[in-house]
């Protein structure tokens, strides 16, 4: 039998990866001679009490919480449905700002009539901050939208698209939507800062869909009062839920997605973590697990 540890979620995923076996593999007991468990990030601290466990794998493709919580290798969630769903998330982003959405949301509250002109996606560049999976995805979706697409990451990459392993002010200032997509390891922490953000100036749209941790807060506020042209679409944050006193909340220039840009679809990535373990239980073959150095 093998252990699924998800929290107040778990008799739904034991259901759903149950629907796959011909008799019940999966359950929420803590089965101590079990070689593989499936669980949530928040829940990887059980994993510890499994002495037996050779791996285990993740509900989510962010790890870096279950990372800290156990040594056990890990492998995360890749699933296509996460990608068509983050690649809706970042059409929707990119699509509202050239109808000006932010802005007339704002003019709203006011009852304040002013129409401002559509912006054409063939003339508006967007900066993807990663290049994994996901943010290639979400590129190619964008790219066919008509949207001049770049992608970043700290190593250089054959793509589609224009590709930088590093980012100069002239790059951050010619994009005019930036997504981040990073994850959140050491060297992305604050990685949007003031500096960052003094290069990316004038009726510009910062849509974070990574990790909170890769934005300083003050730095991001700072931005967004120095111009009523700066946007935000925030879907991350450092502390989660965002709490009550946090300045984001009432600025009139941001708006605040619930950790909803790519939620998993339990069907979909039941299949996906079903057919990974039993590739290594009948054949012994492991998944591709968490290089820890890298944190993703």
């Amino acid at each position: 039998m093998i252990p699924v540890l998800c929290g107040a979620v778990t008799d739904q995923w034991v259901a759903a990866l149950n629907q796959h076996c011909p008799s019940p593999e999966y359950t929420s007991e803590p089965i101590q001679n079990a070689r593989v468990a499936v669980f949530t990030a928040g829940q990887a601290g059980q994993l510890n009490t499994l002495e037996h466990l050779e791996w285990a794998h993740c509900t989510y493709a962010g790890v870096e919480k279950a990372l800290a919580l156990t040594q056990l290798p890990i492998a995360r969630l890749i699933d296509p449905r996460l990608s068509q769903r983050m690649a809706q998330s970042c059409l929707s982003a990119c699509l509202n700002y050239c109808q000006n959405s932010a802005r007339y949301h704002i003019q709203q509250r006011h009852q304040h009539w002013k129409p401002w002109d559509q912006k054409a996606p063939e003339r508006t560049q967007v900066l993807m901050l990663g290049a994994g999976v996901l943010a290639t995805h979400c590129a190619t979706v964008l790219s066919q939208a008509g949207f001049k697409v770049a992608t970043y990451s700290r190593r250089a990459k054959a793509m589609p698209w224009p590709h930088f392993s590093k980012l100069g002010p002239e790059v951050i200032e010619g994009a005019h939507i930036v997504i981040n997509l990073l994850p959140a390891t050491p060297d992305t922490y604050h990685w949007i800062d003031d500096s960052f953000l003094q290069s990316f100036q004038q009726d510009k749209l910062l849509v974070n869909f990574g990790r909170g941790s890769a934005v300083d807060d003050q730095a991001l506020l700072s931005w967004l009062n120095t111009d009523p042209s700066h946007f935000a679409l925030l879907d991350v944050f450092e502390t989660e839920p965002l709490p009550e006193e946090s300045e984001l909340w009432g600025h009139p220039q941001v708006q605040i997605w619930p950790h909803v840009s790519a939620s998993t679809d339990i069907q979909s990535a039941a299949v996906i973590i079903h057919q990974a373990i039993q590739r290594f239980l009948v054949d012994g073959v492991m998944p591709a697990l968490v290089d820890r150095d890298r944190g993703y």
